[in-house]
């Protein structure tokens, strides 16, 4: 996860901003801040792609709900979407 990656460099540096990081370190935050907001934007289109696909599915109603985002499995807004 690349928020974890961040507070692991945050602390790596004993810091608690990434402007407090030297140069080098703050570009390799912000790598990491861009490869979030990537998998933000990925993750919402596949749900939006995906919605119509699933939800009349009766196959995908029947999947009890205690498969959440905890167990490994979708999104739960995919369903709420």
């Amino acid at each position: 996860m690349p928020q974890n990656s961040i507070d692991r460099l945050l602390e790596k540096f004993n810091v608690t901003s990434v402007a407090d990081l030297e140069g080098l370190y703050q570009l390799h935050a912000s790598c990491h801040a861009a490869q979030i907001q990537l998998l933000t934007e990925q993750i919402a289109t596949l749900e939006r792609a995906l919605y119509p696909h699933l939800i009349p599915n009766p196959d995908v109603q029947s999947i009890p709900h205690s498969c959440g985002p905890s167990s490994g499995a979708a999104p739960s807004s995919a369903a709420n979407a």
